[in-house]
């Protein structure tokens, strides 16, 4: 009698660990199949494309470059304007430049630490010039760097898919403009510069003649 009623309670354990285990199972699959362990650790990060990545590359090292050549002009400018243009670049650049390595690191993208061979041979040419020549040449490059920049940020605040690289390309945007607008402004004043030492030979020229008898 006592035969049969262990293989009773043998063939109940049986079943329910049976079911427990299938209950395990249930629980680790979800919707999609069963969720690993690395699955579930990157479900908090965003996939960027190609177009979004290259764009935070390039404005990493635009920054870089940008930095250091408002080091250069803020020590050998000439004027007081090429200088604080300098120093603008600097304190802009250097914010725009932390808040694009935390915006990388979320996103899980490797920024270059290096300065393309292109800036990189420019900065060496500005550091070679001096006086008016420094001057003339800085305000060149600050122009045309910045009007490529601004080009590349408007595109990225209107085609970029994820939404953190859109607000950052949104957000730096207009200092970019400001930066161009400062440089050009720069620009124009120096070429009426060339008025005052005519009026003043004009002068000159007119007291002398009044001198004479």
């Amino acid at each position: 009698m006592k035969l049969p009623v262990i293989v009773a309670s043998m063939s109940a354990l049986i079943l329910v660990g049976c079911a427990h285990h299938q209950r395990n199972e249930s629980m680790s699959t979800g919707a999609g199949g069963p969720v690993s362990v690395s699955q579930s650790g990157q479900s908090g990060s965003s996939y960027l494309g190609d177009q979004e990545q290259t764009f935070l590359k390039e404005a990493a090292q635009g920054g870089l470059s940008e930095v250091q050549m408002g080091r250069v002009a803020a020590q050998k400018g000439q004027s007081q304007e090429v200088r604080q243009l300098g120093q603008k670049l600097v304190q802009d650049h250097s914010k725009a430049n932390q808040e694009l390595k935390l915006l990388a690191a979320q996103k899980n993208v490797t920024l270059p630490t290096d300065i393309p061979t292109e800036h990189q041979t420019a900065i060496e040419h500005l550091k070679s010039l001096e006086g008016a020549e420094f001057d003339k040449a800085f305000k060149q490059h600050a122009v045309e760097d910045h009007q490529k920049d601004i080009q590349k940020f408007q595109t990225a605040s209107q085609t970029a898919a994820d939404a953190d690289v859109k607000a950052f390309a949104q957000k730096t945007l207009p200092v970019l403009q400001q930066h161009l607008k400062m440089a050009q402004d720069i620009k124009a004043d120096q070429t009426s510069t060339g008025s005052p030492s005519s009026e003043t030979g004009t002068s000159s020229s007119d007291s002398s003649k009044q001198l004479q008898p």
